[in-house]
């Protein structure tokens, strides 16, 4: 009796393992089915990473591109501004000195009529005899 009992004990345990057993392969086999599947997400994310930093890439260098570019077309603009601004001045220089000569001959004409109107003046002057 005992050992009918200890044999029952025994099958019961030995069903357990084996159902114990079973459960382990069976979590093995998806342990293996999602290290898998992790290395395939791994290679997609570095594909995926490596493609966004391909554009990213030359995203930036369209982006230097465009400031070289514009940069060229500001240091042109600059020098443009610099001659414009050497031109004007010497413009101004010009006109100020056609304005000092046309004051000088303004002078010189309003000298020269008041002088005439006084020498009519002397001329028309009637004498007593």
């Amino acid at each position: 009796i005992l050992e009918a009992k200890w044999r029952k004990q025994f099958n019961a345990q030995e069903a357990l393992i084996q159902e114990k057993e079973d459960q382990l392969a069976e979590s093995l086999e998806n342990v293996t089915g999602l290290e898998g599947e992790i290395a395939s997400l791994k290679q997609a994310l570095s594909d995926k990473k490596s493609t966004e930093e391909a554009q990213h890439a030359e995203e930036v260098s369209k982006l230097n591109g465009e400031i070289s570019r514009l940069q060229g077309k500001v240091k042109a603009e600059e020098d443009k501004l610099v001659a414009a601004q050497a031109d004007f001045a010497k413009e101004r220089a010009d006109f100020e000195a056609q304005l000092r000569e046309g004051a000088t001959e303004r002078r010189k004409m309003h000298n020269t009529i008041q002088e005439l109107r006084g020498n009519v003046r002397v001329f028309a002057r009637i004498r007593p005899f």
